[in-house]
C-alpha cells in the first residue's frame, strides 16, 4: 500500500493543514510507501513512528527544520529522501534505522556530518549530502564498508575525506566531491599512495569539478585502475578561485584502466599530447573552453569515440585522418577558427550531430552531403554567401528530407548599402530577424532575384562596400533549453537543427568580432 501527496490533498488516515501533517497510524498499518512532496510542511508528527511497515518515505521540497525522534522506530525503512528542506541535523535515534539503504538529505543546512552515521545505519549504500554546509569529515561512517554511491558536492569541505581512500571504502563506485573549497589540494591528494599500501579501490566514477586542483595533484587519480568516468573540468559560472588548472595531463598513465568518459572542460589546456591514443576505450571526451589550436594525429586512433566536444577553443585545423573515427556520433566544433574540413569527414557515416557554429568557413563543406546519418547540423555565423548555404540545404533535403527547420542554417543577408545607412543598421536588425525567417521558410530553394545580387558600384548610393552586409547573420530568438555541459545526450531530436541561440558565450576566448572597414577602404577607384 502506498500514499502519495502532492500539494495538500487529503486521504484516509492523513490530513495536511497549515503546514502540519496528521497521521493516524491505526488506519495505516499496512502502508509501505509515503510521499509528502511539496506540501509546505514545517514539521512531521511523532505518529510517523507508528507506521511499522513503512519502507519508503519522501518529503521533498518542504520547510522541515527537524525530524521527530520517533523516526527511529521505522525498522523496515529502506529508502529516505528529505532533500530540499531546512534541516540542520538528524536526530540520534536515526542510528536505529538498521534497514536503511538509501539516504538523501541534499539541499539542506547541515553544517557537520550527521553523528548518527558514526554509530549506526551500517547498511546504507547510497548517501547524498550534497548542497549543505559541511566543512570537515575526518571520521568515516560505519556504512563506509558497503557504500557504493557518495555525493558530498557543493559543501565547504577544506580537505578530501581521508577515510574514502583507505580499506573502509573498497565497495565505493561513484564519488562526487565537486565544488568544495579545498584550501590545500596538494596536502589533500598527494599523500595517498595506493600502490604502496596495496589498497584496491573499485571507484568507477569520480567527479572533482571546480576543486582548485592542478596538474601536480593528479597522482592519486592515476592510481584508480577501475575508473571509467572522470570529471576534472570546470563550470564557467563558478568562482574562479576554485577552478581546476590542469596545463598538462599524462594519458599514458590511464592505459591500464578502461576510461570511457573524460571531462577536461575549461582547465587551461593548450595542447593534447600524442599519448591520448592510449585511451582505447574512451567514448566521450569533453575539452571545451580550453586553448587548443591543433589536435594530435593520434586522436584519430580512438576508434571507440562516440562524442567529441571541442567547443570554444582556437582550433585552426582538424587532422586529415579524422574519418577513421567510425563510431563518432556527435562532434562539437563551434566557436573555433576552422576554415576547412578534411575530405575524410565523408567517412564519418555514424555522425548524427555536427556543430560548426561560429567558425571561419567560407564555403559549406561538400563532404557533409555524404553523411547519411546526419540529423542535426549548425553552421551559422560563418563567412558563407547565402546562395552556397541554399545549395547545400537543398542537396541535403533531396537526399533524405533532413531539413525541417532552417533557423541554424540560413539567414537572409542585408542588402549592401553606403556607409550613411550603417547608423540605422542596428535598429533594423530586430525587424529583419522576424521577417527574414518567414521569408526563408517560404523561399528556401528559390533563386534570389537579380536585384538582390546587384553589386554595381556605379550606383550613386553604393560608393562603399560594407562587408557586414554579407557576413552578418542576425540571430533568431527561440525559446529552447541550453545544452548541458556534459553533452553526450543531444537535447534536440532527430530531423531538427540547433538554433545558434543555445550556444553559450565562450568563457576563455570571446567570439570573433567582425571588423568594420575604415571609410574609403573599398572606395571605387
Amino acid at each position: 500500500m502506498s500514499v502519495e501527496k502532492d500539494a495538500c490533498e487529503c486521504s484516509e488516515g492523513i490530513t495536511i493543514e497549515n503546514g502540519t501533517v496528521l497521521i493516524e497510524g491505526a488506519k495505516l498499518n499496512h502502508l509501505t510507501h509515503m510521499k509528502l512532496n511539496s506540501c509546505g510542511l514545517s514539521e512531521i508528527p511523532d505518529s510517523l513512528g507508528d507506521l511499522a511497515g513503512l519502507q519508503c518515505f519522501e518529503a521533498l521540497h518542504n520547510n522541515l527544520k527537524r525530524l521527530p525522534s520517533s523516526i527511529g522506530h521505522l525498522k523496515s525503512l529502506v529508502k529516505l529522501n528529505l532533500s530540499y528542506n531546512q534541516l540542520t541535523a538528524l536526530p540520534d535515534d536515526f542510528a536505529q534505522l538498521d534497514a536503511l539503504e538509501t539516504l538523501n538529505v541534499s539541499h539542506n543546512n547541515l553544517n557537520a556530518p550527521p553523528s548518527c552515521l558514526q554509530v549506526g545505519n551500517v547498511k546504507i549504500n547510497y548517501l547524498n549530502l550534497s548542497f549543505n554546509e559541511i566543512e570537515d569529515w575526518r571520521l568515516g561512517p560505519l556504512c563506509a564498508y558497503g557504500l557504493k554511491f557518495f555525493d558530498c558536492a557543493n559543501n565547504r569541505l577544506k580537505a578530501n575525506p581521508p577515510w574514502i581512500w583507505g580499506d573502509f571504502c573498497r565497495s565505493l563506485e561513484n564519488l562526487n566531491l565537486s565544488f568544495n573549497d579545498f584550501c590545500n589540494p596538494s596536502a589533500t591528494l598527494r599523500p595517498y599512495n595506493l600502490w604502496r599500501t596495496g589498497v584496491s579501490i573499485e571507484l568507477k566514477s569520480l567527479q572533482l569539478t571546480n576543486c582548485g586542483l592542478t596538474t601536480d595533484h593528479l597522482s592519486l587519480v592515476y592510481q584508480l585502475k577501475a575508473i571509467k568516468k572522470l570529471h576534472l573540468g570546470n563550470e564557467s559560472n563558478v568562482n574562479h578561485s576554485k577552478s581546476n588548472f590542469i596545463w598538462d595531463i599524462s594519458f599514458k598513465l590511464f592505459q591500464s584502466c578502461h576510461l570511457a568518459e573524460l571531462n577536461l572542460d575549461g582547465v587551461g589546456l593548450s595542447i593534447l599530447s600524442e599519448d591520448i591514443s592510449y585511451l582505447k576505450a574512451l567514448q566521450i571526451l569533453n575539452c571545451n573552453n580550453n586553448r587548443l589550436q591543433w589536435l594530435p594525429d593520434s586522436i584519430c586512433e580512438m576508434v571507440n569515440l562516440k562524442c567529441l566536444s571541442l567547443s570554444n577553443n582556437g582550433l585552426l585545423y582538424i587532422p586529415n585522418e579524422m574519418g577513421k573515427l567510425a563510431n563518432l556520433q556527435e562532434l562539437f566544433l563551434n566557436c573555433n577558427k576552422l576554415d576547412d574540413l578534411p575530405t575524410s569527414f565523408a567517412d564519418l557515416q555514424s555522425l548524427q550531430y555536427l556543430d560548426l557554429y561560429d567558425n571561419h568557413l567560407e564555403v559549406p563543406p561538400t563532404c557533409l552531403e555524404t553523411l547519411n546519418s546526419l540529423c542535426g547540423l549548425d553552421f551559422k555565423c560563418n563567412f558563407f554567401q547565402d546562395e552556397t548555404k541554399e545549395e547545400l540545404c537543398l542537396n541535403l533535403r533531396k537526399r533524405r528530407g533532413l531539413l525541417e527547420r532552417s533557423d541554424g542554417m540560413k539567414s537572409k543577408p542585408l542588402t549592401p548599402s553606403s556607409s550613411s545607412r550603417r547608423s540605422s543598421y542596428s535598429s533594423s536588425c530586430s525587424e529583419n530577424d522576424t521577417r527574414g525567417d518567414q521569408e526563408d521558410a517560404e523561399n528556401l530553394g528559390e533563386p534570389q532575384s537579380e536585384t538582390e545580387e546587384n553589386w554595381d558600384l556605379e550606383d550613386e548610393e553604393d560608393e562603399y562596400f560594407d562587408p557586414t552586409g554579407v557576413f552578418y547573420q542576425p540571430k533568431v530568438t527561440i525559446n529552447m533549453p541550453a545544452r548541458a555541459l556534459i553533452i553526450h545526450t543531444t537535447v534536440i531530436g532527430p530531423h531538427s537543427f540547433i538554433p545558434s541561440d543555445i550556444h553559450p558565450s565562450p568563457s576563455i576566448r570571446p567570439n570573433k568580432d567582425l571588423f568594420a572597414p575604415d571609410d574609403g577602404q573599398f572606395e571605387d577607384a
